[in-house]
């Protein structure tokens, strides 16, 4: 690069950001990064300095010198001192040493220290060494009459230019009596003069006949600075005639007061820097009364108007003092731009403005930041202002952000601490959550106790206090508000304003013109303007676009009044109440009147209680836990200031367009968490005539503006509108960073630009990485929109960062249209959805039907974009789109023909290295599509031959999907390859797939330790995800019995290498190997390898008894005999393994009727027959071998151990049987066949089968219990059970499957299970029905005196939404809310008989499903504990507010809600009568700390063994000994990283999941 800047230069930055450079690292010369480049060598060659030249810039990929780092050491320094070199010396600027006063060496070089574009004009021509003109002059120094001290001696210049070439250090201060410029060239000056506090010497004093230019060419080396050697004490500068400073840094001075600059005179500011000073204050104070850290502007002993400090650019950063960080100002003090930042002190961390006749004038610049280092920090009073004593502070631009008070008692004031005078006309005060200005105490953005006044562009915003005001605090004084705008502050009180009073200083608050606070919160709830008893306003000149909300400290509803709000009549309602169980109106309902609060009365009520526009369990069988009965009706938006319900009165037109995100605008942006019900009214966009380009062309205005949570219903149904007047353009919404949820309504009738994008509704990602954008459609319409990209949705993060998703429940999204006059446009795509490459869309239902587009993708078009490098890292970059449920995409066209979804496909070519990629995009198939689903397809790609197109991923192998995928090309069709993907191919292609071969390669799973992933890396592969295979740790973690701890394999479409259980190795964590699984106590690490790819899981066994070795078989001597009766012979038995650890038999005899068995063995017979002889180990493994005998009669008793018979056949060891064919000629429905076996566990089974085909099963337990079946010819059974323990039970079920049980529990039974702390296993087993009419009932039956029982009934498809139902003696049923499912049926608990009902309950939620807490969700709803927004949402990620606690809470303990004038009254009143809460905030959210400590009050405030660990529950708070009980229940276990975060607000899925843990609990 040459000495030659110009502008259309790209700089080094832009450069290194082009596609080709993607994982390139800078290895030195990252200050360089600004500086143009007009010229590149790009080689990779190994002798790199030769292509070197001074000023030019070399860019290599490093390869030819990877391994070399002789190389390398050679190439960075070679390449530095080119770079600098030339640019840098004097060589830079021509002989002479000749710039610019900022620095710069040219007019448009806008990277040099004074950055911007030069204004500076002539360029200066600098003397070629300062230091020697000062040792010159060394010899005859005049003597200076120092302010600072008379005894010391100054270096004196009357006049020149100078740039010094070293670094400098004086033992004398410099004075400049004339007119100087000096250039630092990177050097510093230090001076080593000032011993102590008393004999302060500056570094520079310039007299008032001095003018001093301060400049410096150099940034990217050496220091520039004007400073004191440590230990020395003295201000930086001293002037007392003109300064003006283009560069350098004025820093690491040291002083009583007055540390960097100390200006009676002059001082102008273009850029350098004034930072880290010190104003330590006087050593007999007892803290800090240092004066002006940064600058002090003004005379110490009066205020001086004639000191005038001017500041355009630079910095005054890092300063420290007791008042005044940055800045302390006596004087006259302009800001209109540069930063005063990361400055500190007691009183105005930033800026302290003192005096009367002080004026500090603000039009633009920024006090603070928005990020961390640039926050300016205040003890007690202004962290970026503080503004006393007759101090005039006029704020017409500029920024005040990020600055903080720290002191929790008296800390005011975090943007501005005011006593004075504060205009505020324009500018902002906070400005964005990044820039938020907090207090420790009282007024987060301004505290005010003089006078404070807000019009025109002012706006105060995101802010927040710890106690009171989070955007104002008024103590007392007057705040005026006219035009401007306080918005999105918090606090705990007074969220907005906070207006403070007293009976002899009540304030005088005005609000005028379109005064608006709104969307301030005081923790959840909305909170805009606060009042005390008796606080009005002064309101009466309100205009349109106005909107305040109001909250009082009085109970409205407690007061039986109205409560005043104004104290004059006003023309209209401009104000809402915060609280929406109250209302604003006028004083005697008359046109024009004071406003006041009052009770909302029945007649106000908007009467629908569901987002979906039902009315409650009455309409349409919903039920919501929501209840949204505090509606207000508004007829004009602004009136909406914070969250709530609303609904429409009338139409409204927007005429206003609000300017957002650079360039875009909308008629409304909705306040974070509002519900709005259309009430089929219409929202139309009347765009403002001027609203047009430079070349005259009209501009966009969006409906509406979404950036925190919006919710769209209607009542009435799909009527109300959001739309556009006749010939104006822009969007219906834009979501941008937030989440809108549609239940009803229509997005209808709006155009954008043809190169506009989402005509109905644009899903944008958020500016912030970690935040997404929602959009979940659950009815209503999308209808009759026109854009370019996504006529009626446009789905994409291409701008911003931050994930976008839509998801589709339902609805419609028909008669929208994308398209384009230009053929060859790109636009003209997605008429009714057109879904980025890196955006992603879920449909599960709803219809997108009858779309239109100019060239693809009439009903959704999926974007592709492929990799244009290999290095490129990240997501495959395709649109993601899944599918499940009901979708219907059908009936879209482009020109008359079927267009459904189409799939695009892109191929990028890399020039530079000849990499070419190919992606495609496809749907993705979710477990429950239905075949009522229908999806036409159409891809960019055209199948042949042999040759298919990928159509979807996650297809079932061997599934028919020819119902559901269609070919919108009729040539086409959609075949399953049975690989898991779905694929285009030409009708009736039967061929084989082109011939592709995997190439799979392994790698472990990003985030994981225990994944390995498969990934196809061959060129052309349509479906290179090979599945996964995850290793995890055994289920169990307490082993003994010899049994091992195996680890276990799950794969998911594992395309790769044969991976199986025998693949594992297992070891210590200490390293050391095992051969096998381990079985004993210990820590493990078991793994698997595949290809280098090493995946690991660790675990711990505890337990670890000693090894019992089971018997692993039993043998015979015999398996068959013959033994005449009254003879006897002995079986001897061989127990294997030789070292099992209990080798005795149990010896039992099929009928004893013909033979028995003595415990040794020695059978005898009884009578003529055939009978089996069982060995059964008496360990419990289950073992046994058999012996069939034969008993004949009328023979010689054989001796012992003999036989008079040989082997006649029969069963080997592990089971038998026998039969026989005996007749009972007396039974009119005879045995026909009986059948004898002996099972595997002990037991033994006869079965025996009637002449009628009934069928009998009777089966012994080794333990003496008896279950026998009889199963009837109609399909009718009966079963009747005998436990051990004498409990006995009977199920009897009819042809039509309707099942009767009962169950008569033992006292041994019972008292065996209380003893143990278990429930009582019922002998019977049903399968519960999801009908209730047809659920299986259940009778038990108690032991008198036997008291409260836990009962658990087997069941046999039991799930997390299986109940019990209490059948009440005259026919009512009752959900037994703490029947809870177990891994084998269900338990209740019951004190006495009792009859009940096994149903499956469980909801059809579809926003569950996948879901966390799916389970926890489906246990609560099926108990009526928490309701579902309707039949099938849930809403588990909405946060649950305090009153629904109350509700849950109540219902669980069976309290009566009926009547009370809200739905949560009731509840409410229980609550408190029952010490569970005390009542208040019933729509704030509730936080976690909360809701631990009501369910710990709920269960009598049990007491914990344990004290809570959690770092963030002190011990001594209200909810310490709640979560100490929570945690020992296994209700919660905090959220990692040893906290519990008991400010975090509850998600209604965290409400289900506490609620079914305690009940598993309980």
């Amino acid at each position: 690069m040459t000495s030659q800047h110009t502008a259309d230069y790209p700089t080094l930055q832009e450069v290194l950001r082009l596609p080709v450079f993607a994982g390139c690292t800078v290895c030195g010369g990252a200050a360089g990064l600004g500086r143009r480049v007009s010229g590149v060598n790009l080689t990779d060659t190994p002798d790199y300095a030769r292509w070197l030249a001074q000023g030019e810039l070399l860019i290599t990929t490093g390869f030819a010198i990877a391994d070399d780092p002789q190389a390398v050491d050679a190439l960075l320094p070679t390449a530095a001192a080119s770079a600098y070199y030339d640019d840098y010396y004097d060589g830079y600027y021509g002989s002479g040493h000749t710039h610019y006063l900022c620095g710069a060496g040219s007019s448009s070089d806008d990277y040099a220290p004074g950055s911007g574009s030069c204004t500076c004009s002539p360029k200066e021509t600098y003397k070629t060494n300062f230091t020697t003109e000062l040792r010159q002059k060394d010899g005859t120094l005049t003597k200076a009459d120092a302010t600072w001290s008379a005894t010391d001696s100054n270096y004196v210049l009357e006049g020149g230019t100078y740039y010094l070439s070293s670094n400098l250090t004086l033992e004398h201060g410099i004075l400049i009596t004339g007119n100087v410029t000096l250039c630092l060239n990177g050097h510093s000056i230090t001076c080593n003069a000032g011993a102590d506090t008393s004999n302060p010497v500056p570094v520079i004093t310039v007299s008032e006949t001095g003018r001093f230019t301060l400049t410096n060419c150099q940034t990217y080396w050496g220091d520039y600075k004007i400073t004191h050697t440590e230990g020395k004490y003295g201000c930086g500068v001293y002037n007392e005639g003109t300064f003006n400073m283009y560069g350098g840094n004025i820093t690491g001075n040291m002083a009583i007061n007055y540390a960097g600059v100390y200006n009676k005179g002059t001082f102008n500011m273009y850029g350098g820097k004034i930072s880290d000073n010190k104003s330590v204050g006087n050593e007999s104070s007892t803290f800090n009364d240092g004066e002006g850290g940064g600058v002090y502007n003004g005379d110490p002993l009066t205020v001086d108007t004639t000191a005038a400090f001017t500041m355009s650019g630079g910095t005054i950063s890092g300063n420290t003092a007791g008042y005044g960080g940055g800045v302390y100002n006596k004087g006259t003090f302009k800001l209109s731009g540069g930063t005063i930042s990361g400055n500190s002190a007691a009183q105005g961390g930033g800026v302290y403005s003192w005096g009367s006749g002080t004026t500090f004038t603000m039009s633009g610049g920024v006090i603070g930041g928005t990020k961390e280092n640039s926050v300016n920090t205040a003890e007690y009073y202004g962290g970026g202002v503080s503004n006393q004593s007759d101090s005039t502070f006029t704020m017409s631009g500029g920024l005040i952000a990020g600055n903080k008070v720290t002191a929790s008692d008296i800390g005011y004031g975090g943007g501005v601490y005011n006593t004075a005078t504060f205009t505020m006309n324009g500018g902002k005060i906070g400005g964005s959550e990044a820039g938020k200005n907090t207090s420790a105490n009282l007024g987060g953005g301004v505290y005010t106790s003089g006078t404070f006044t807000m019009s025109g562009s002012a706006e105060v915003s995101y802010n927040t206090a710890a106690s009171k005001g989070g955007g104002v605090y008024n103590n007392c004084n007057t705040f005026s508000l006219t035009d401007g705008s306080i918005t999105n502050n918090t606090a705990a009180t007074g969220g907005g304003v906070y207006c403070d009073r007293s009976e002899t200083n009540p304030g005088n608050v005005t609000l005028s013109g379109k005064a608006r606070i709104a969307n301030n919160h005081a923790g959840n709830a909305s909170s805009n303007l606060y009042l005390l008893e008796k606080g009005t306003v002064a309101a009466s000149d309100l205009t349109t676009g106005a909107g305040i909300g109001v909250s009082t400290e009085v109970d409205v509803a407690g007061s039986q009044l109205n409560v005043a709000v104004t104290s004059d009549a006003v023309s209209t309602n401009y104000f809402t109440s915060d609280n929406t169980t109250y209302i604003t109106q006028i004083a005697g309902n008359s046109g024009t009147g004071y406003v006041v609060l009052t009770q909302r009365s029945a007649s106000t009520t908007h009467n629908h209680s569901c987002v979906c526009g039902a009315v409650h369990a009455q309409s349409n069988g919903h039920d919501t836990e929501e209840n949204l009965t505090n509606w207000v009706g508004i007829s004009d938006l602004n009136l909406i200031t914070g969250a709530g319900n609303y609904y429409l009165t009338d139409n409204v037109t927007l005429t206003e367009a609000i300017a957002y995100d650079s360039g875009s605008y909308c008629g409304w942006k909705v306040p974070d968490g509002v519900v709005l019900c259309l009430n089929g009214k219409n929202i139309t966009m009347q765009n403002p005539d001027d609203l047009v380009s430079e070349s005259g062309k009209a501009k966009n205005a969006d409906v509406i503006l979404v950036t925190g949570r919006f919710t769209l219903t209607d009542c009435t149904g799909a009527q109300g509108k959001i739309t556009h007047a006749t010939g104006k353009i822009g969007r219906g919404i834009t979501v941008l960073g937030g989440t809108f949820d549609m239940y009803g309504g229509q997005i209808t009738g709006n155009t954008t630009t043809e190169y506009g994008t989402g005509g109905g509704v644009r899903v944008e990602g958020a500016e912030d990485a970690a935040s997404s954008t929602t959009f979940n459609l659950y009815g209503g319409s999308i209808n009759g929109n026109q854009s370019g990209y996504g006529g009626g949705v446009y789905v994409s993060r291409v701008v911003w960062e931050g994930a976008s998703q839509f998801n589709m429940y339902g609805g419609s999204i028909t008669g929208n249209t994308s398209t384009v006059t230009d053929e060859t446009s790109s636009y003209g795509i997605g008429g009714g959805v057109c879904v980025s490459w890196t955006a992603a869309f879920k449909m599960t239902g709803g219809s997108i039907t009858g779309n239109t587009a100019k060239f693809d993708g009439a009903g959704v078009y999926l974007s592709a974009l492929a990799k244009s490098y290999p290095s490129e890292t990240g997501e495959q970059r395709t649109a993601k789109f899944e599918v499940s449920g009901s979708p219907n995409i059908t009936g879209n066209k482009v020109n008359n023909a079927e267009n459904n979804v189409y799939l695009d496909t892109d191929t990028q070519t890399n020039t530079y290295s000849g990499f070419t990629n190919t992606v495609d995009a496809s749907i993705t198939i979710l477990e429950g599509l239905s075949n009522n689903a229908k999806i036409g397809v159409t891809a960019k790609k055209a199948p042949t031959p042999g040759n298919r197109v990928l159509a979807a991923t996650g297809a079932t192998t061997n599934e028919n999907y020819s119902s559901i995928f269609t070919s919108d090309n009729a040539s086409y069709e959609v075949q399953n390859r049975n690989d898991g993907t779905l694929r285009l191919a030409v009708n009736g292609d039967s061929s084989a797939d082109s011939s592709h071969v995997h190439s799979w390669t392994y790698s472990i799973k990003e985030g994981t330790t225990n994944t390995i992933v498969a990934t196809c890396n061959a060129d052309g592969c349509l479906n290179p995800n090979g599945g996964s295979v995850t290793i995890t740790a055994p289920e169990h973690k307490t082993y003994g019995d010899g049994k091992s701890a195996e680890a276990q394999l799950t794969k998911v479409k594992w395309q790769g290498k044969n991976v199986d259980v025998n693949s594992i190795t297992y070891g210590k964590q200490d390293g050391t190997a095992l051969t096998a699984a381990p079985t004993e106590a210990g820590k493990y690490k078991a793994s698997i390898t595949v290809d280098g790819a090493a995946a690991f899981v660790e675990y711990e066994i505890t337990g670890g008894t000693p090894e019992i070795v089971p018997v692993d078989s039993i043998t015979l001597n015999k398996t068959s005999t013959s033994i005449s009766v009254g003879n006897s012979e002995k079986l001897t038995a061989t127990v294997t393994p030789e070292n099992a650890a209990n080798k005795d038999l149990k010896w039992a005899s099929s009928d004893t009727s013909v033979a028995t068995v003595a415990p040794d063995g020695t059978v005898t017979a009884v009578k003529a027959g055939t009978v089996t002889i069982t060995a059964t180990a008496a360990d419990g493994s289950g073992k046994f071998a058999t012996c069939t005998v034969t008993v004949t009669g009328g023979t010689t008793p054989s001796q012992p151990g003999g036989s008079t018979g040989g082997n006649a056949g029969g069963s080997s060891s592990g089971g038998g049987g026998g039969s026989s064919s005996d007749r009972d000629s007396s039974d009119s429905n005879p045995v026909i066949k009986t059948e004898t076996k002996n099972n595997t566990d002990g037991s033994s089974t006869k079965t025996e089968t009637r002449k009628d085909g009934s069928v009998t099963q009777t089966t012994t337990g080794k333990d003496g219990s008896v279950s026998k079946t009889e199963t009837k010819p109609d399909g009718g059974s009966v079963t009747e059970n005998k436990a051990a323990d004498g409990s006995t039970g009977t199920v009897k079920t009819d042809k039509n499957g309707q099942t009767e049980a009962k169950t008569a529990l033992s006292n041994k039974a019972i008292e065996d299970a209380k003893k143990n702390g278990e429930a009582v296993k019922a002998p019977v087993e049903v399968e519960a029905s999801r009908n209730s009419n047809t659920a299986p009932t259940v009778s038990i039956e108690l032991p008198k005196g036997a008291g409260e029982t836990k009962v658990e009934i087997p069941v046999s498809n039991v799930k997390p939404g299986t109940v019990a139902v209490l059948v009440h003696p005259d026919g009512t049923e009752e959900i037994l809310k703490n029947s809870i499912p177990t891994e084998d049926g269900i338990q209740l608990t019951v004190d006495g008989n009792a009859t009940v009902k096994i149903i499956d309950n469980s909801k059809n939620f579809i926003d569950t499903r996948n879901h966390w807490a799916e389970d926890a969700i489906d246990f609560v709803s099926a108990r009526g504990l928490v309701n579902g927004m309707s039949d099938t949402i849930y809403a588990p990620n909405n946060s649950a507010t305090r009153a629904q606690l109350w509700t849950i809470l109540a219902r669980q303990n069976d309290a009566n809600l009926s009547g009370g004038n809200t739905w949560y009254e009731k509840a409410q009143l229980w609550s408190k009568d029952k010490g569970i809460s005390d009542g208040t905030e019933p729509n704030a959210a509730i936080n976690r700390a909360q809701m631990v400590t009501m369910l710990w009050r709920t269960m009598g405030q049990p007491a914990a063994t344990d004290k809570v660990s959690f770092a963030d529950v002190p011990v001594g708070s209200y909810y310490a000994q709640a979560v100490a009980w929570a945690v020992e229940s296994g209700i919660t276990q905090g959220v990692g990283g040893g906290r519990f975060d008991p400010a975090a607000t509850c998600t209604r899925a965290q409400i289900a999941a506490f609620l079914t843990r305690l009940y598993a609990e309980k």
